[in-house]
């Protein structure tokens, strides 16, 4: 067990060693961490030596589980590295509700996209976009969209892939019994 001259000398270090022993101490205190997809990489980043230089060190498959809120607003370009941070991920949010804010064009998207070989001429040419239509296009897609497209559950075969919400307790009944008589 580490003593308070300990945890003090370590606190500059960068070391995945020391960084995983100083995020399980915080852990036991409290095991949940809130943070912006922009932020949770630079939180679990240490550096390493290689070749005569420092570079960067990432806490891969870290985190026990990823809680991914509003999900429907969040693009998957900038939540994709926090994904990979995490063993698992619980996905939360309507693609009906406010949308993400996108920063590339769509004519960008589709540039790279076939750049990248992942949109033939021929799908352009057919409407086809596997890349928009599953939800990891950048200039259209969501977090929502995609995990809903990669979900193996399905609760109703008229509603999209995952399980829908039936119940909360943040509104008044009356607020509430409406919503759920139009459901």
């Amino acid at each position: 067990m580490a003593n308070v001259e300990d945890i003090a000398k370590e606190k500059g270090r960068k070391g995945r060693r020391w960084l995983e022993a100083r995020w399980r101490r915080r852990m036991k205190l409290t095991p949940c961490v809130v943070s912006t997809f922009h932020m949770l990489p630079d939180l679990l980043r240490g550096r390493r030596h290689e070749d005569d230089r420092f570079v960067d060190d990432y806490l891969y498959d870290f985190a026990d589980l990823l809680i991914v809120d509003e999900a429907g607003q969040a693009t998957p370009e900038v939540a994709g590295a926090a994904f990979s941070l995490a063993r698992r991920a619980l996905v939360i949010g309507d693609t009906a509700q406010i949308s993400p804010i996108w920063g590339i064009p769509g004519r960008v998207d589709v540039g790279n996209l076939m750049e990248q070989s992942l949109l033939t001429p021929d799908d352009r040419k057919a409407g086809r976009n596997p890349a928009r239509d599953s939800g990891r296009a950048a200039a259209s897609g969501s977090v929502m969209q995609l995990a809903q497209t990669l979900s193996r559950y399905h609760q109703a075969p008229d509603l999209a892939r995952g399980l829908m919400l039936d119940e909360h307790r943040r509104c008044f009944d009356e607020i509430v019994s409406y919503c759920n008589a139009l459901w």
